[in-house]
């Protein structure tokens, strides 16, 4: 019993460093795109994106050792999933298009 109250603890502690850090990093992005700073975002979302995928394949990485190929398919998933974002943004910019989120 003793292990199912350390694992709820770890679940616990790991949604509020997970949630804290989010919080963080969008608040802390200066919103001016002339600046210089390296903080400079021009849009915080994109950057909320980019660290929820990366905090997720961390997470797969780490808790799936035993299930190597599920943990290939899904950390591949969510690279292409990311990759298929950012060309999508990269893509209207470069045309032109206003993408309404």
């Amino acid at each position: 019993m003793p292990h199912l109250a350390h694992t709820v603890f770890a679940g616990v502690m790991l949604l509020i460093f997970g949630a804290m850090t989010l919080l963080m990093s969008v608040g802390i992005c200066d919103m001016n795109p002339m600046t210089r700073s390296i903080l400079a975002s021009s849009d915080a979302i994109t950057t909320f994106k980019i660290l929820i995928m990366k905090m997720a394949v961390v997470l797969l990485a780490s808790s799936l050792d035993d299930f190597h190929r599920a943990q290939i398919v899904l950390i591949l998933m969510l690279i292409y999933g990311a990759l298929y974002f950012y060309l999508v943004e990269v893509r209207a910019a470069a045309e032109g298009i206003y993408l309404r989120s």
